[in-house]
């Protein structure tokens, strides 16, 4: 849609910011391959105190893992394509945040494949699959491609929500009750922080110490939780040898 309203250059340009964003896809689908048989392990125990505990390590995890790419994004674009591409770093933190609501959307759609309600997952894809579109043709061609990875966003965010509610109500049809899995109020709270520091890194790609100094901070960040970060994944890997 960005080359029919814009041509191919913006396309270009749009392709090039994906892409690099698309990689943090590689190691959600590891973890997301992890983590279904722990969980479902977890819904047939009644272990929700426990899916609440490692999924917010995980958000954890996942939410400052998502803002690195997000702050070093001119650094890696100016490497990996021609300067006539270097707009693309606007692109990252759109597409980037889409990263992050991928990862939730992956835990909320445990309970689905779980209780075999998989009808609900292809409900969800088509609805946000047609809203993508929608938002798409409207924005693209009065704010030019950059919108291109709002709405992609938006419809993730979207996405996670839709999956949230239809785990809760088919954990309340099949246990008789709302189980509170995952830890809500603690998931919006780090979502809006995330969006607020990653939309903020926009006015700071023209200064490179400042950026440098909140990547520092979350390295530091990572490396004191390092034992927490590592309880998780490790209980993932148990469950799953």
């Amino acid at each position: 849609m960005i080359a029919s309203y814009w041509g191919n250059k913006y396309a270009g340009i749009y392709s090039v910011s994906y892409n690099f964003s698309m990689a943090l896809m590689i190691l959600i689908q590891s973890v997301n391959a992890s983590f279904s048989p722990w969980i479902y392990g977890k819904f047939e125990s009644r272990g929700y105190n426990e899916i609440r505990k490692i999924s917010s390590l995980l958000i954890c995890f996942f939410a400052l893992l998502t803002i690195i790419p997000i702050l070093i994004g001119p650094e890696i674009i100016y490497i990996l394509a021609p300067i006539d591409y270097f707009e693309a770093i606007y692109v990252i933190p759109s597409v980037g945040l889409s990263m992050f609501f991928v990862f939730l959307y992956g835990l909320f759609a445990s309970a689905s494949f779980y209780y075999g309600k998989t009808a609900f997952i292809a409900a969800g894809s088509v609805m946000v699959a047609v809203c993508n579109v929608l938002l798409n043709a409207f924005f693209i061609p009065r704010f030019g491609y950059l919108a291109a990875g709002y709405t992609t966003l938006g419809c993730y965010i979207l996405y996670s929500v839709v999956h949230y509610s239809f785990m809760q109500y088919i954990v309340k049809k099949k246990e008789g009750y709302d189980a509170e899995m995952f830890n809500l109020r603690f998931i919006f709270t780090v979502s809006v922080l995330l969006l607020v520091i990653s939309f903020s890194m926009i006015f700071l790609y023209r200064f490179i110490i400042p950026r440098y100094v909140i990547m520092l901070i979350i390295v530091v960040i990572m490396f004191i939780k390092r034992d927490d970060i590592w309880i998780s994944f490790r209980c993932l890997k148990r469950q799953n040898g």
